[in-house]
């Protein structure tokens, strides 16, 4: 399986290859900063006590200067004090990062008077749903509001629009998140997960209800981007996609043989193990036909991104993986780190090598394919061990024992056999070889330290009786010992 830091390495390449880009600078309110750096998971301004102490009337207990050094760094005031966490009931408080500027605008707007205390569960969600296509308020769809503590689902309620498409929640809590799901012709879609600003009492919403199509032709594909790492057993891919819906229908595809709808679709070879998606689809909604994995779940107009990772097993010799495009799209990016073996690609156009997080990368590319497009990447593997590994252990063990025997056998009859020295000079020469190719073998990895180390010292056993014996004869080298 791809480990947590690969795939975190697979988001910084992404990002660095596709994204990066000179961003204007906004300045943004105390109240932004407080919401944007999560003090709001913790903290209520006015609202009740939660995860951490209600912050309201926060100047009548400490100083600016106080508050500010406790954003900046926690762990001073904790190791000033002596106490952590600080206030008796409550967790310590994390480090926040930010910079002095941002502590500063947090500190100027929780000591601003502009926040009013309030009742509890006073929050209200309200809203309209609008049809996209007639581009009025659509009467009778079932909206429901999913709350939420952490990642917790706590509660879901349900409203139906009225003939005016609205719809309202009252006496919601102020500590929970929320996130709005809407029912339409057997499709569900949902919003982001929501908090209350410490200033606002409501959250206003105006959401897009959209007719639904089985017609791709607005439908794209952006980006493609394939990220391999080769390694002794196996080959991991990571591959990411951009997906564009470019119209105003939610795209819910073909209904397959199977009585699934078939949405967005991978080519995935079919010897592929440990298939993920890790961005962008829940692997719930995923079904698998051979090379072809697919979502059954609509796609609404915007952008989608997924992530999928998988192995592929890697045979002795030469491995040829087949890919083909499902979808035309606007730009291929293969990235393969090959410190393992050759890899050879076919049909793309290979460019320079490029060093992300110290890791360096082949490239090959290919812009404005169309669907159907084939090409190949082929990987050499020379690994011996490879080979021969699912008899490894067998083999392993009858080389020991037979090994054992044999040089137990040859030592027991050397002291009743005897040899010229000719022939002692030629079996040390032929055991010295031995050696030098068991060392290879361990070189490689081919070979288990401990069945290593015991032939290697059985060998050497030999070669000291073959020199005790030439060592009788010293320069009579025809006499017989």
């Amino acid at each position: 399986m791809i480990n947590k830091r690969k795939i975190n390495n697979i988001f910084i390449i992404f990002f660095v290859l596709s994204f990066l880009q000179v961003l204007p600078v906004f300045s943004q309110t105390g109240t932004e900063l407080f919401m944007e750096n999560r003090c709001s998971r913790c903290h209520t301004i006015g609202r009740g006590r939660f995860v951490g102490p209600d912050l309201y009337d926060i100047s009548k207990k400490y100083s600016k200067e106080q508050i500010n050094a406790w954003i900046l760094n926690p762990e001073i005031i904790y190791n000033q004090t002596g106490k952590k966490p600080f206030n008796t009931g409550y967790p310590p408080m994390p480090q926040l990062g930010v910079s002095e500027h941002n502590a500063e605008l947090i500190t100027n707007f929780l000591f601003s008077n502009d926040i009013k205390k309030q009742k509890e569960n006073g929050g209200v969600i309200d809203g309209i749903l609008i049809n996209e296509s007639s581009g009025v308020g659509s009467e009778g769809i079932d909206i429901y509001l999913k709350s939420f503590i952490g990642d917790r689902l706590t509660d879901e309620r349900l409203q139906i629009t009225n003939t005016d498409g609205k719809f309202i929640f009252k006496g919601l809590s102020w500590v929970n998140s929320y996130s709005i799901k809407i029912k339409h012709e057997g499709l569900e879609y949902e919003t982001a997960k929501m908090v209350f600003q410490p200033d606002k009492g409501s959250i206003n919403l105006e959401l897009p209800l959209f007719e639904t199509t089985e017609n791709n032709s607005k439908i794209f594909l952006n980006l493609n981007h394939e990220i391999l790492s080769v390694g002794e057993k196996k080959v991991s891919f990571a591959e990411i996609y951009d997906f564009e819906n470019r119209g105003n229908k939610i795209y819910i595809g073909k209904v397959g043989e199977n009585k699934l709808r078939r949405t967005l679709e991978f080519n995935i070879p079919s010897n592929a193990i440990n298939l993920k998606f890790v961005e962008g689809l829940d692997n719930s909604n995923i079904s698998r036909d051979k090379n072809l994995v697919y979502d059954s779940t609509g796609f609404p107009p915007g952008r989608k991104r997924v992530v999928v990772t998988y192995d592929i097993p890697l045979e002795f010799g030469k491995n040829v993986i087949e890919k083909k495009l499902l979808s035309d799209v606007s730009t291929l990016l293969l990235l393969v780190d090959d410190k393992r073996g050759p890899v050879e690609v076919s049909s793309l156009n290979e460019l320079e090598q490029v060093t992300i997080e110290n890791i360096s990368y082949k490239r090959w590319t290919g812009n404005s394919l169309e669907k159907g497009y084939k090409y190949s990447i082929k990987i050499t593997n020379r690994s011996l061990s490879l080979k021969y590994l699912d008899l490894f252990p067998i083999i392993i063990f009858a080389a020991l024992f037979i090994s054992v025997f044999i040089i137990g056998l040859i030592t027991h009859t050397e002291n009743k056999k005897k040899y010229s020295v000719d022939e002692l000079l030629l079996k040390r020469d032929e055991l010295i070889k031995s050696i030098v190719e068991l060392d290879t073998w361990y070189d490689k990895n081919s070979i288990d330290e401990s069945v290593y180390q015991t032939k290697r010292q059985n060998l050497k056993h030999y070669i000291v009786e073959i020199d005790r014996k030439l060592n009788r004869v010293k320069d009579h080298r025809n006499e017989i010992v």
